[in-house]
This record gives structure tokens, C-alpha cells and sequence, in this order.
């Protein structure tokens, strides 16, 4: 399964500085988005994979595929790999957890 969980700000912003635009502020909306991403894959880009925990499965897409951050599982390139392209590649390599699409 494919889901998609957004940190929407006031002003309608996903993402906020690199960041959740909640992270800290809604205790409910970060237990959500841990109960929900718990022992499954995270993907998305820098601010979203990495403002919770490292030990949970997550792949980067970035614009800048290298270094790969040693908290993700691997990087795509988004100028080189269609989300389609992505998301089947990730459902391929581990087809028993649901995959998130954080941002």
C-alpha cells in the first residue's frame, strides 16, 4: 500500500525551513505520523525523512543524489527516476510494509 501523510502549515506550506511545519507544536499529529510510520518505509525529501527518528526505514528524493545520508536506505534522483519509477522500485525491495509518502 501507498499512503501519503503531509505537515500542512497555517499558510498552506508543506514543509517549513527544512522542516515539519508541526514538528514539536501538535503532539496528536507527530503520534499519528509515528504510529502510522512505525516498522514501515518513509520516502520524501531531506526535512521530511529526517525530522523523526533514524531508526526507521526511509529512502531520500532529492535533487542532489550524493553523499547518501547514512539514515536512509537509499537516494533517488528526482531529474533521473519518474515517482512511479520510485515508488515501484521501493514496493519491489520490500513488499510486505507499506510505504509513506512524508512531507
Amino acid at each position: 500500500m501507498i499512503s501519503s501523510i503531509l505537515a500542512i502549515g497555517q499558510n498552506g506550506e508543506i514543509g517549513y525551513q527544512g522542516e515539519l511545519p508541526w514538528r514539536g507544536m501538535f503532539a496528536e499529529d507527530k503520534e499519528y505520523y509515528l504510529q502510522h510510520t512505525y516498522r514501515n518505509i518513509r520516502v520524501g525529501a531531506r526535512g521530511s525523512v529526517n525530522s523523526f527518528e533514524h531508526s526507521r526505514l526511509c529512502y531520500l528524493v532529492s535533487s542532489k543524489p550524493s553523499p547518501k545520508p547514512d539514515y536512509c536506505e537509499d537516494i533517488f534522483d528526482y531529474n533521473k527516476f519518474t515517482p512511479l519509477d520510485i515508488l515501484s522500485t521501493i514496493q519491489k525491495n520490500h513488499p510486505l510494509l507499506n510505504v509513506y509518502v512524508v512531507g
